[in-house]
């Protein structure tokens, strides 16, 4: 049907805007479908040239920008820089759109000069930037749209209008006074192709849904088409029931509330798909030798380690802080995280990429790095930022590293402090994490290894895996609403600094 759609328009049947939203599982085939429906519409059957690619961050966009000129044999230069402005930068009119709107700075320094005071009262500030779209509609016809644009990873276009996303800075050169990403992809083109899987967005900015991207189009009266890959699986050898058990486990889909185990046919492979160690070195040792036949292999960790080599190479990230792994590993360098991806210099290097004993260190890539790519083996260090206790998944904010979530760890400090353990902010950064182990338990074609710093975490997980895969019939999961009411009052104790997983969580009745 997609393809019809890019024939009507070749055809001159059909010129009017056109909006298809496509989601789907991690390895489900979204960013292959991308690439080919982009090749296609520029292959001489459609001949539609001015087309473009749109990519939520830097490192996916250098990524795909090296990987297509490696399948060329052409050279990459490790020098090799992209324009590190957000997405829609990519569209020019946007810019012009951009000159047409102000920033809270820019208004603050209006203000300035008109009255010699900067303050601006947030009631007015939030009455401009309501309406922004008012502002663009204006010059909307004037601008000449681009014929096709397929945008990966949408769940990461910024939506000023969520809450607590223009907390975060909503990303350079965007601000709330422009409005959704999404908007402006929708209106600089005649068809937009939108992919997406939204429990990818763990980035507290990254909160477009499906239904989001149909509100805005329905709005303008465009015609949405919505496709669902399903949980179809390209990746883990077709283990589509590892995926299902993962999302069911981190309780990261509302919707999966019964999960089937796998047929008997496949517990075999699935034992080979995924497995538990109990040993950071031997899961080390295990992906570096089969690096040895297999370049696509990598190390991946959560963000539970802080990145104190960012700006002094010479430290050494898991040592930031007491931890029982007897390796020691590095995050990859921030100027080549595209060369991570992509096995170059210097990530070609086996002794680079997975270190040797206790001192040479090994080097992990984290969530952001790879979402969107795929290896053939990954080990995952899962570290103590997200646990598991009493059936509940507990956020430990000594341990929350990064800027991805800053205000919801700001206000999940208040909650704690003040005795709401199952707040807002509690519960967004428990799903976020979840998110985010979720991306890197995702990224191999073949084999995932996982080593889980917390005792009790690595047992539940182990077990959980194990009884799913020994089960004969269906497992329900318990409603929050019934532990709640088991639970009675605990939740209201004083200084417990811990949070309960509300409506994101998952129970093994078996258990």
């Amino acid at each position: 049907q997609i393809l019809n759609i890019l024939r009507e328009f070749k055809s001159k049947k059909s010129l009017s805007r056109k909006v298809i939203v496509v989601t789907g599982s991690p390895g489900s085939g979204k960013s292959i479908l991308a690439l080919a429906i982009l090749i296609k519409a520029a292959s001489d059957e459609f001949d539609i040239t001015k087309s473009l690619l749109l990519t939520n961050h830097q490192y996916q966009k250098d990524t795909l920008d090296g990987a297509l000129n490696l399948e060329k044999n052409d050279y990459v230069s490790p020098k090799r820089k992209l324009s590190s402005n957000p997405v829609m930068d990519s569209v020019k009119f946007v810019k012009d759109f951009a000159n047409n709107r102000k920033t809270k700075y820019s208004l603050r320094k209006e203000q300035k000069k008109l009255t010699g005071k900067a303050y601006i009262p947030q009631s007015e500030f939030n009455e401009y930037v309501s309406k922004w779209k008012d502002d663009y509609l204006k010059v909307i016809d004037k601008i000449n749209p681009v014929n096709l644009i397929v945008c990966d990873e949408s769940q990461a276009l910024v939506d000023p209008s969520k809450p607590k996303v223009s907390d975060m800075g909503t990303g350079k050169k965007w601000s709330p006074a422009y409005g959704p990403q999404a908007w402006h992809i929708v209106m600089s083109s005649i068809i937009s192709i939108f992919f997406l899987d939204e429990k990818q967005g763990y980035r507290q900015q990254e909160r477009t849904l499906a239904e989001d991207i149909i509100d805005l189009a329905k709005k303008e009266k465009i015609d949405v088409f919505q496709f669902s890959l399903g949980n179809g699986q390209f990746r883990l050898n077709g283990g589509e029931s590892f995926v299902s058990w993962l999302d069911w486990e981190l309780g990261v889909d509302d919707n999966l509330i019964i999960i089937t185990p796998p047929a008997k046919d496949q517990i075999d492979d699935l034992k080979q798909v995924f497995s538990i160690s109990d040993d950071p070195n031997e899961m080390r040792n295990r992906i570096k030798k089969l690096f040895e036949t297999d370049k696509r292999c990598r190390l991946l960790a959560g963000y539970a380690w802080e990145w104190i080599s960012f700006d002094k190479n010479e430290l050494i990230d898991s040592q930031s802080r007491e931890t029982s792994l007897n390796i020691c590993f590095k995050w990859v360098d921030k100027k080549k995280q595209s060369e991570f991806n992509l096995g170059l210099d210097p990530y070609d290097n086996a002794e680079i990429l997975f270190g040797e004993g206790s001192r040479n260190p090994a080097t992990v890539a984290y969530p952001l790095t790879v979402r969107g790519c795929d290896f053939s083996h990954i080990g995952v260090f899962w570290g103590l930022d997200l646990v598991w206790r009493k059936n509940n998944w507990i956020i430990q904010l000594d341990y929350v590293y990064g800027n991805d979530n800053v205000p919801w760890v700001k206000l999940a400090k208040k909650e704690i402090e003040s005795g709401e353990i199952n707040g807002e902010g509690v519960q967004r950064l428990i799903f976020a994490r979840a998110c985010a182990y979720r991306i890197l338990l995702t990224r191999a074609m073949k084999t995932v290894r996982l080593w889980v710093e917390d005792d009790e975490t690595r047992e539940h997980l182990k077990q959980s895996w194990t009884k799913f895969l020994a089960l004969e019939h269906p497992l329900q999961r318990v409603k929050m609403d019934k532990l709640k009411q088991d639970k009675g009052n605990d939740k209201k104790k004083k200084g417990i600094k811990v949070g309960l997983n509300d409506t994101k969580q998952t129970f093994l009745s078996e258990f």
